[in-house]
């Protein structure tokens, strides 16, 4: 308690600090007069026309973004059409129709993305509202709207930049000013991305309506230290990787916004944590390129301009080596044709040369964080693992304390299934945000630790409460352990594990006490095929093959395959998973030990 005090004074006195500084800043003295201000600048623009004309790397996503940008001219209009509660899909296609077209008619002067990009912002102002009863909504249309005016502002017609700017300041911005909103100043993503939407949405308009967007540049200053905290200490995301890369790129695009719009970011890209959040993200893909996903992420990864901005920002290059190794892995057509996210063509103003290389990824490694969701990633020649401890209580939190993940071989072979949609969910009734103990969230099997890689004590739920903290293990080389004991208090005395990567075996150990007599299912998910031989099994998958096998110290272990499907109607299918694990008896005050192995061959 003591040190949790100790914190919030300090994160008082850093958010003090930052509102004191804006509070004496004169934003209309210190705007840049001339556009684009916002993110574009000359000397980016000219590194660009240079770096395209040498770096393959570069030059291919300059192509891809070019090709997207041509893909989208004749499209039809974004519809102003809500998925249940939400507008978000179409803000964020907004985004894409006006940042590419945008992009490209800055570089290549081609009327034609000029006029797709005028017609998308002209589309989305004519919008009724942008949907501020949920407002991520109304920032993610206010980002858009306000790169597009700002990058194209001196080639639009006076109507267009009234009607364009009218919208940001009556659909945005002012919907922001009116009563208390619970996002500004959160520390998740929500604050990122409203935040930081509004902040450029309001840097675009300033001369139009100064008091309005003064009000919302200063708020944003003063407010979304928070979220920035939660990157303490050494910048993991709470969230995951994939909610990292959706609250991380709004909160570069924010600094960055300020830093060429205003001349100063007030010290926030100083914060500790966030200085060194790039390296979490370059440690959390595995070798199947695929993220170490926890709570609501998913394991799917694409591409991040925001390892680009950070790691020139804090001069590490090699926090680019997944975005490089995807342009480098992937044929000029198919990359060409992907859609990249929304922000894609930022990366093209965030590269520098360094960034471009081919980094070498260390043999062996290991990665350890804490905060509010601790996880430890090990990583050798053989393997790469993810151990999550953490608590039910975090935002976008499941009951995965104790879960872990598993790739080798360039194959995720212990998988997180991730989140379920949360419209699919909210469409029945179902109270998704209800997360206490009794919540009806926890009813869902993708999200408590029924379908994760942990231990469930006679089919009953983590405790929300419960915290894991991890830590590296004590005499062992590359080896994390985390204690599960307030996750289980209640049903188990005592529930530790261990995690090692040890040559060509990666293993999970497990030392359990039995608080009453009990029956505790060991088991993990995966989408291989299986072989079982007793306590052993084989693991099938796009031609490679994983043994396993499951050890006691007082019994031997009868492997079992679980269904993937949970059991209430509303439950995702999970197509192609199952679960590999086994069930065994404890008395009361009973001490057990587990030894899992996966073995290359």
């Amino acid at each position: 308690m003591l040190a949790l005090r100790f914190a919030l004074a300090l994160l008082s006195v850093s958010i003090c600090a930052h509102a004191a500084e804006i509070d004496n800043f004169s934003i209309g003295d210190n705007i840049k007069e001339s556009r684009p201000r916002i993110i574009w600048t000359d000397q980016r623009h000219q590194r660009l026309n240079e770096l395209k004309e040498e770096s393959k790397e570069l030059s291919a996503i300059y192509q891809a973004a070019f090709t997207q940008a041509e893909n989208m001219l004749g499209l039809e209009p974004v519809e102003e059409k809500k998925i249940g509660r939400r507008l978000l899909s179409k803000s964020r296609e907004t985004i894409e129709r006006v940042l590419y077209p945008a992009l490209c008619w800055r570089i290549t002067g081609e009327r034609r993305f000029l006029e797709s990009a005028e017609a998308a912002m002209l589309n989305a102002a004519g919008f009724e509202s942008w949907n501020p009863s949920h407002f991520l909504d109304v920032g993610e249309m206010t980002c858009a709207l306000g790169l597009g005016l700002d990058w194209l502002y001196s080639d639009l017609p006076e109507a267009s930049r009234k009607k364009i700017a009218d919208a940001i300041i009556e659909k945005g911005l002012k919907p922001s000013l009116k009563g208390k909103h619970w996002w500004a100043r959160a520390d998740m993503n929500w604050n990122q991305v409203c935040n930081g939407g509004l902040t450029i949405g309001a840097l675009a308009v300033y001369e139009r309506s100064p008091e309005i967007a003064g009000k919302v540049i200063k708020r944003a200053v003063r407010n979304i230290p928070p979220s920035m905290e939660v990157y303490k200490p050494n910048g993991s995301y709470p969230e995951g990787p994939g909610y990292w890369k959706y609250g991380t790129s709004y909160n570069v695009i924010f600094l960055d916004a300020l830093q060429t719009a205003l001349g100063t970011d007030f010290g926030l890209s100083d914060m500790e944590g966030f200085r060194k959040t790039g390296e979490f993200y370059s440690f959390a893909t595995g070798p199947s390129g695929k993220y170490f996903n926890y709570s609501d992420g998913g394991s799917g990864r694409n591409f991040s301009p925001a390892a680009f901005w950070l790691a020139g920002r804090y001069n590490k290059p090699s926090w680019t080596v997944h975005e490089i190794r995807e342009i480098s892995d992937m044929p000029k057509a198919d990359f060409s044709g992907t859609p990249h996210g929304r922000f894609f063509p930022l990366s093209l103003l965030w590269a520098e040369k360094d960034m471009l290389k081919n980094h070498i990824l260390k043999g062996s490694s290991a990665y350890f964080s804490k905060g509010i969701n601790p996880i430890a990633i090990l990583s050798s020649n053989h393997f790469y693992i993810g151990l999550k401890g953490g608590t039910p209580s975090a935002n976008h939190a499941h009951m995965d304390a104790g879960s872990f993940i598993l790739d080798t071989e360039g194959i995720r072979w212990v998988a997180d299934l991730g989140s379920q949609r949360y419209h699919d969910l909210e469409k029945r009734g179902i109270k998704l945000w209800q997360g206490s103990q009794s919540g009806q969230r926890w009813t869902i099997f993708r999200l408590n630790n029924f379908s994760h890689n942990t231990l469930v004590v006679d089919e009953k739920l983590q405790r929300v409460k419960g915290f894991a903290p991890v830590k590296p293990a004590p005499e062992r080389r590359l080896a994390a352990e985390t204690d599960l004991s307030e996750i289980y208090e209640g049903q188990l005395a005592s529930a530790a594990r261990v995690a090692e990567l040890a040559g060509r075996n990666a293993v999970i150990e497990d030392a359990i006490k039995a608080e009453n007599a009990c029956t505790v299912r060991w088991a993990f998910m995966t989408k291989a095929d299986i072989e079982i031989s007793g306590n052993s099994a084989v693991l099938k998958r796009k031609g490679k093959e994983l043994k396993f096998k499951a050890l006691s110290d007082s019994f031997v272990p009868k492997l079992e395959i679980y269904s993937a499907k949970g059991p209430r109607e509303y439950d995702a299918e999970n197509r192609g998973a199952k679960m590999l694990g086994f069930k065994f008896q404890l008395k009361s005050g009973e001490n057990v030990k587990l030894k899992a192995i996966f073995t290359k061959n």
